[in-house]
């Protein structure tokens, strides 16, 4: 038994064929030979859904969110992997097609400068993060540096305390903000 893919909508057209004899009632015109609008609709909502997300450090090397570290996401049933290749690494940017990531609130969570991906199968991806420093609110920080507000850039201070007092965020736990080393941006 042939399996069909369904039609996609906004896609999908019925074109009247002239061969049909369809008219107007009573009939007084030609045959129509005339195509639909896309189809529009659905065919309800989809049976796929992501049923755990696991962070792992591969190497156990410390407790903050870092390269080489993993995020998998596993879903309930095969898919057809948004349709990539499985077993391919995938950059950024298709990661980004994908997915997007938040903490809980409606806003997107950036996950780092670069990170990759994997369809491990039909059912398992998995994120790889390659550099994992993001700006935090609108001043650049880590632990070795205090952003100047005036520019914001970065001075190199050893205190970590003082970076979190310039934040206009000052409740961004330490985890966050212990993330390694970060490149500054120069004053314009």
């Amino acid at each position: 038994n042939a399996s069909f893919p369904p039609p996609i909508i906004n896609l999908f057209r019925a074109r009247v064929l002239p061969s049909g004899l369809l008219r107007n009632y009573p009939p007084t015109s030609a045959p129509t030979d005339t195509a639909s609008v896309p189809l529009t609709g659905g065919w309800g909502p989809s049976p796929v859904y992501v049923v755990s997300i696991f962070a792992n450090d591969a190497d156990d090397g410390d407790s903050v969110y870092g390269p080489d570290d993993t995020i998998t996401i596993t879903f309930n049933l095969a898919t057809q992997r948004g349709g990539m290749p499985a077993g391919v690494e995938l950059p950024k940017e298709e990661v980004d097609r994908l997915f997007n990531f938040s903490d809980g609130g409606s806003g997107v969570r950036d996950m780092g400068r670069n990170y990759t991906g994997v369809w491990h199968n039909d059912s398992v991806f998995v994120l790889t993060v390659r550099d994992s420093w993001v700006p935090i609110s609108e001043y650049y920080c880590n632990p070795k540096e205090t952003c100047d507000t005036e520019c914001q850039k970065c001075a190199l201070v050893t205190d970590p305390v003082a970076c979190q007092r310039t934040l206009p965020d000052s409740s961004i736990p330490d985890a966050v903000l212990n993330q390694g080393t970060a490149d500054c941006p120069s004053c314009a």
